[in-house]
Formats: structure tokens, C-alpha cells, sequence
């Protein structure tokens, strides 16, 4: 998964849908020029048909925001990211799920072709049914997580230490580190153990979001983050759309890219995980054959 698919997932605990601080009217903020195809972004221009739609939904609702709830905001879309924090996945046959763009058709039967034939015959039938699946109707980013959304959300550390140092974690540690790196543990996992922040801290201060649900981690997520067992975290944390089998986590969005990534995985398991995936809502089911 590439490196920006992880530094989306840095998310604040006050998400954009949740903030009820609106000003229309300052301002500071970012505001659409006449031309309908700019857009700003901390007064930096970008073209409105060079980002996804997701990237320029978030930026309207971002916009409609006052500065102080701007503050809490730690998500940002890799499109809008310096392009110094991005490393290139070294593959032709990935597609990213940000930009949803389509790839033309002889690009497609090429990677097809060369992911058939890493595989194996006695996979085919696998590969054949994750490249059949089509979740283009659905939430992108439910395809992407390899763990569950609430704990890629790191805004609780920043409350126990301080925002500014939380920051300044992300930004010299965390989003220098390498894709494998990255996604190997949850993001407030290695919060958690980098930052040495303690299960009594973090239990302590928790317990002041037991009446926002969105913010408030149940007690087998907490449980999970201060296991000795680290694949027992792994599993426990697993995001529901994401596969965990013998200590990996993969998210479908990976296996879709390179099939040969789960070749270790047994037949079965494979096959009933894509039964789940394939009776999600709004997922469909193409015939490549």
C-alpha cells in the first residue's frame, strides 16, 4: 500500500462531519476563486480536475470550517501533501483508490495477465474473483484500511501529551517512515509505544469521551493496544473489511493490486472472505471471464 495511503489515515478524533463549528464568512479561510476549476487550500492553488472527487469534497466541507475547528483537524488528503512525503509504489498493476481513475483497458489485461501468471493455476480461481469484484459504488476508503478506523485515529495522544508534540511526531517520525513501516501496526499503536504514553494515561483520559461514542475506545480495543501479544492485537484490530490470517493483515484494496500478495492464504479462507466482501451493499460482481 502506498505511503500515502497510510498518511491519510493519520485522522483526527474530530472528523470533518463532526465538527458543529461553522464560519462561512472568515476571512481566512480558503476560498474558491472565479474560475470553477481552483480551488486553495491553505492558499495554495490546485485544479479542481486534477483532484478526486473525495479530495474535493473534503476541501469544500474543510472550507465551511472557522479556524479554531481547523486546529483539530490532522486528516489530509495525500493529493493535497507535499510530494516530498509520498514514495512511489514500485508496481504497474496497483490502482489507487484516492483518485479512482479507470485504467485503459490493454493496461488492465496486461496486469491481469502477469498477476495470473505469478500466482499460479491452482490460484486463478482466487484471482479470477478478486478482480471480479467491483466497489466503485462504495466508501473507497473501507477498502484501503488494513485496521479498524478508530485506531488510525491518533487525537487522543495529542490530548495526553499535547498536540504540538503529537505533530511534530507525525511530521519528523511517522510520515518519514517506510510503506512496510507504515502500515505494519495501527498508527496509534506506534503513537502508543513511541511516544511511551501509558495504559493508565490513556485509560485516564478516554474515560472523558464516554458520551461521545466516536471518540471513545471500548474496552477490547484498549485491551488490544497494551497486549504483549502482538498478533492478538493485530487480530483484534483488524479493520472488518480488512483479511487477518497467521499475524498478516491485508486489505482488500492491496490484494485487488497484486493477488500474489495472499497466495499463502488457504483456498478456503480466501473464499470466505470474498463471500463476505461480495455480499457487502454496493459492492458488485463483474464477469471476467
Amino acid at each position: 500500500m502506498k505511503k500515502q495511503f497510510l498518511a491519510i489515515c493519520v485522522l483526527s478524533a474530530v472528523m470533518l462531519s463532526s465538527c458543529s463549528s461553522v464560519d462561512n464568512t472568515s476571512a481566512d479561510e480558503v476560498q474558491t476563486t472565479a474560475s470553477e476549476n481552483v480551488i486553495y487550500y491553505e492558499g495554495k492553488a490546485f485544479l479542481r480536475d486534477e483532484l478526486s472527487s473525495e479530495t474535493i469534497e473534503w476541501l469544500e466541507q474543510y472550507n465551511s470550517l472557522s479556524e479554531e475547528s481547523k486546529q483539530v483537524i490532522n486528516y489530509i488528503p495525500y493529493e493535497l501533501l507535499p510530494k516530498e512525503s509520498f514514495s512511489v509504489f514500485e508496481t504497474e498493476t496497483e490502482i489507487s483508490i484516492e483518485t479512482i481513475t479507470e485504467e485503459t483497458e490493454s493496461t488492465e489485461l496486461e496486469a491481469e495477465t502477469e498477476t495470473e501468471a505469478s500466482v499460479g493455476e491452482t490460484d486463478t480461481e482466487i484471482v479470477n474473483r478478486i478482480k471480479s469484484i467491483d466497489n466503485s459504488a462504495y466508501d473507497k476508503y473501507s477498502f484501503i484500511r488494513k485496521y479498524d478506523a478508530k485506531v488510525e485515529n491518533i487525537y487522543i495522544v495529542g490530548e495526553i501529551i499535547g498536540q504540538d508534540v503529537l505533530q511534530e511526531w507525525v511530521d519528523n517520525v511517522f510520515l518519514k517512515k517506510s510503506d512496510e513501516e507504515m502500515n505494519k501496526f495501527p498508527a496509534i499503536y506506534q503513537a502508543i509505544v513511541e511516544l511511551g504514553i501509558s495504559e493508565e494515561d490513556f485509560r485516564k483520559k478516554n474515560e472523558e469521551y464516554i458520551d461521545y461514542p466516536g471518540m471513545y475506545y471500548p474496552e477490547e480495543m484498549i485491551s488490544a493496544l497494551y497486549s504483549d501479544d502482538i498478533n492478538a492485537m493485530k487480530r483484534q484490530l483488524t479493520d472488518p473489511w480488512a483479511l487477518y490470517y497467521d499475524g498478516e493483515v491485508y486489505a482488500f484494496d492491496e490484494m485487488y493490486a497484486d493477488p500474489n500478495i495472499v497466495a499463502g492464504v488457504p483456498a478456503d479462507v480466501m473464499n470466505e472472505y470474498l463471500d463476505f466482501i461480495e455480499a457487502i451493499d454496493g459492492v458488485k460482481v463483474r464477469n471476467i471471464n
